[in-house]
């Protein structure tokens, strides 16, 4: 009788020790896991189009604030855009974004204002956007946003539509801040310009004092199929920027073999 009660007490001990690595086992694959479901992420294609600029730049205020108003009203309500400019921008971190490419994009972008369109040193056309909203859907994002007093945070959801094998992948989570006023040289309204689309920094990983300006890695090696990823963003919002002027813009890029950015596909909401 007392052997049995020693086992039967061995037993229970067992079990609950289980019970217990099993608990812990669960939280450890846990660690790094978002809890929220994952958003819904539409397959399609968009490109962006980018203005790398100076305020100090007259023809950046000239021909290059005209045209980019141009590629604005030609695509605007379909792709991305995105102002890279150098100079005060009423307190954004705009500056390290103008570096980034800068270094990205090293000899490819020989002075401001240079034009860019899917990471391509080139004007975007219509030949060149429809050709990327036709072709076929690698990967695609979505994001929900959520607007605090001074705080921007935002969820993001990417997909992979296309199996990959031997890539690396980056998602830059662009913050876009519409009609900042600010100097622009060469520009007829002079100090108080309404710039257009700026992007104003590189948001966070949440819980991060530090950003990527370089993107965050979010897949690699063997991919599978409708494989997908939640990260979560935040960044300081300053009180001058109106909800309605924040917006969004994520792009996904791949690297080459020489180390370069391939740009992938990107999403926003208009």
């Amino acid at each position: 009788m007392r052997v049995v009660s020693v086992r039967l007490i061995g037993a229970l001990v067992f079990a609950f020790s289980l019970m217990v690595v099993s608990s812990c086992e669960k939280k450890k694959l846990g660690e790094g896991e978002t809890s929220s479901p994952f958003l819904t992420v539409e397959k399609k294609n968009m490109s962006f189009i980018q203005k790398y600029s100076g305020t100090w730049c007259a023809p950046c205020g000239g021909w290059g604030f005209t045209t980019f108003a141009s590629l604005i009203n030609q695509f605007g309500t379909t792709d991305a855009f995105g102002a890279v400019v150098s100079g005060d921008m009423a307190g954004a971190d705009n500056e390290s974004i103008f570096d980034a490419h800068a270094t990205m994009y090293g000899s490819a972008i020989t002075g401001t204002p240079t034009f860019l369109c899917n990471m391509q040193v080139t004007q975007a056309t219509s030949a060149m956007v429809e050709g990327h909203r036709s072709a076929p859907v690698v990967a695609g994002a979505n994001y929900e946003l959520t607007l605090e007093a001074t705080k921007i945070k935002f969820k993001t959801t990417t997909q992979f539509f296309t199996a990959s094998e031997g890539k690396d992948y980056y998602l830059f989570p662009y913050v876009i801040v519409d009609g900042i006023v600010a100097d622009q040289a060469g520009h007829a309204d002079a100090a108080a310009t309404v710039h257009k689309k700026t992007i104003v920094t590189v948001a966070n990983l949440a819980g991060m004092l530090e950003n990527s300006t370089q993107g965050y890695k979010i897949a690699s090696g063997e991919i599978r199929e409708n494989y997908k990823v939640n990260l979560d963003f935040e960044t300081t919002r300053l009180t001058t920027w109106p909800d309605a002027k924040i917006s969004v813009v994520l792009v996904i890029a791949t690297k080459n073999s020489s180390g370069k950015f391939v740009f992938v596909n990107a999403y926003t909401k208009h």
